[in-house]
Order: structure tokens, then sequence, then C-alpha cells
């Protein structure tokens, strides 16, 4: 059942949202998860299941699916492009083909979530590296057995002996082992996500891999790490679910060296790993909540910051955050304000 493509067009706005041929494996069938405005999963799942030999050979199968009634208005085959076709158009050449897609944490296998979500990478990100980091006793589980057939890498650790607050060090080794496998295979950049995570915008790692070339590191760092959108109002507090950035860089904010305790003043993990960071970079800011202005320029100098627009990510953990409005406050420095700033610190 390869060499087929569908799309689903929204009706209920405007444009094609979807596009995904069906490279898997011929035993997993084409059922495929959409996000979109913030609405639940249940409310944007739509599905096109094959039945043995219904399509001839690159063939293209168009679904009309109003998400806001959750029907299918009209299916039919259009012979239009083949698979390879459609892959080479949202080839982004260099950036993809020097990135690791790191995915860590415990395997979701509920609605398949875990195992779809590689399999979308894989359409959308044919030429990038994917490595799944996750646990030894997921082993264990028979559902398991079907990721050995995905054209990905798998790290199995052991559970960290300390968990650390709110399980911070199985947070930081999987990641840790997962981008060390990266540097093993010889990719220069690593973009760091979750299990729970998938991001829908196919062209995010070529974006962000050009603001690394146009904005080159300030401080000690070999290349600014990109990270979502930080607080303002919270020190420190920086987003780690999704992190892009040289894969050494990489390397140094999810350091292993010493474990984080179970019990801390208040500081939550990304705190605690934001701060350990840039300590490592000589740019710590102390009161920085007081001095706020240092805070940002801090921000701005060692880092690039990004909108979720960016990746068009849906987080199962909360999926209220999967939409493209989520993070928009007057506490967060946004990509704008970065933009911004920038002028004026070259012009310093």
């Amino acid at each position: 059942m390869q060499d087929k493509i569908v799309k689903l067009y929204d009706m209920s706005d405007t444009g094609t949202f979807y596009e995904a041929p069906n490279v898997c494996a011929p035993d997993i069938p084409a059922s495929f998860s959409c996000s979109r405005n913030g609405m639940s999963m249940a409310d944007l799942y739509a599905s096109v299941e094959w039945s043995s030999g219904s399509l001839s050979e690159n063939s293209e199968y168009l679904v009309t699916y109003n998400l806001l009634k959750n029907q299918i208005i009209d299916e039919g085959v259009v012979h239009n492009k083949n698979e390879r076709e459609v892959i080479e158009e949202k080839n982004y050449g260099e950036a993809n083909r020097q990135t690791a897609i790191v995915i860590q944490g415990p395997v979701v296998y509920e609605d398949d979530f875990t195992f779809r979500t590689i399999c979308w990478y894989s359409i959308v990100f044919p030429e990038a590296k994917i490595i799944l980091s996750t646990w030894e006793e997921e082993k264990e589980c028979s559902q398991f057995e079907s990721f050995y057939k995905l054209p990905i890498d798998i790290v199995l650790s052991k559970p960290p002996q300390e968990k650390g607050v709110l399980n911070v060090n199985y947070q930081v080794k999987s990641s840790y082992a997962g981008i060390m496998r990266a540097k093993e295979l010889g990719y220069r950049y690593v973009m760091k996500t979750r299990t729970d995570f998938r991001l829908y915008a196919d062209d995010c790692i070529s974006y962000l891999y050009t603001l690394t070339k146009m904005f080159p590191a300030k401080g000690i760092s070999r290349k600014r790490i990109a990270v979502l959108q930080p607080f303002l109002d919270i020190a420190y507090y920086i987003p780690d679910y999704i992190l892009f950035g040289d894969t050494e860089d990489m390397l140094n904010f999810w350091d292993t060296g010493t474990p984080y305790p179970n019990h801390t003043d208040g500081m939550n993990p990304e705190m605690l790993m934001f701060t350990r960071y840039i300590k490592s970079l000589g740019s710590y800011v102390d009161n920085p909540l007081e001095n706020l202005k240092d805070y940002v320029d801090m921000l701005c100098r060692e880092f690039i910051i990004v909108d979720p627009s960016v990746y068009k990510y849906y987080w199962k953990k909360y999926s209220y955050e999967g939409s493209v409005l989520y993070q928009v406050s007057t506490n967060r420095l946004t990509a704008a304000d970065w933009f911004s700033r920038q002028v004026i610190l070259e012009g310093e």
C-alpha cells in the first residue's frame, strides 16, 4: 500500500493543510491525525483506511474534510504526481541532511501517538535522521516491536538512580543519550522533541537552520540555540520541550555530569537546566526580574527566540497548546521582540 498520497482539505477554512504520502511499512494503516486552531485531537481527527488494491500505482487520493462538522464531504482519485515528486518538492536540502530529530521520553502507545509521529516525520523530513531515545523497559511491551520496522535509530537507556525534581533527570538522561547518538552519527544539528509532542510545520528545520547562520553566537557557544518564547515574569524559565541547535551546544545544555537534586529552592526543571547552561556560557544575570533589560539582552544575545507558529505543534499532554495562538501574551519574549532587539544589539 505504498506509493499513495493523502491530501486533506479543510472546508471550514481555506487551502490544503495536510499532505502525506503513505511511505510507512506495508502493514501500517494510512491513518493520520491533524491538529489545528487549538481544537482537541478528538475534534480534529481525520483518517483514511486503505483497502487492498483500492488505488492504482502513483495515484493521488483527495479527501475533503469538514473539521467543524467532523465528516468527510467528498473523496476521489486524481492522477497527478507520484510520491517521489511530492517528496522532492518538500525537500529542504542541506538543513535536513545535517539535522537529527531526537524524540525522547517514554513511548506513548495510546492512539499509536509516538509511532504515528515518527511516520509523519519520516514523510516531511525524509533526509533528517530520526532518533528515538527511550528506556530499556519499553522492550517489555509487545507494541514496541513495531518501532524496529521504522527507518530510525533507537537508543535505550537505563533509568537514572535519582529522579530529581519532577523527574528532571529522566528527561536529561534520555535527551543527552539521543543527542550523543546524533553526534556519533555525524549530525551537526539536533532538534530535540518529546514522545508526546508532534509538530506539523515541514519547513521549521530549514527556517531555524537559516537563523543560526544569519545570527552567529555572541558568547562561547558554537551557535545560538533556538527556544520557544521565554517568560519575562519568571526568571530563567525557558520551555524545554523543543529546542534546536548545534549538536555540541545541545550536549552542553543537556549535560548529565551532575544529577539534579530531588528538592530545590522553588526552581522547576526548566529553570534548573537553563541556569546551568547560561552559567557555562558566563551569561548569568543576578536578580533578572529586577534587571529585566540585562536579562532580555542576555536572551537576545545567546539564543534565537521563536514563536509557536514556527512549529505548528500539538502537545498531547496539554492539548490546548496545539494552537498557533498559544503563548500570545505580554509576559513572554516574542520573536518580533527578539528581531527588533538584534538591531539594537548590533548597533552597540
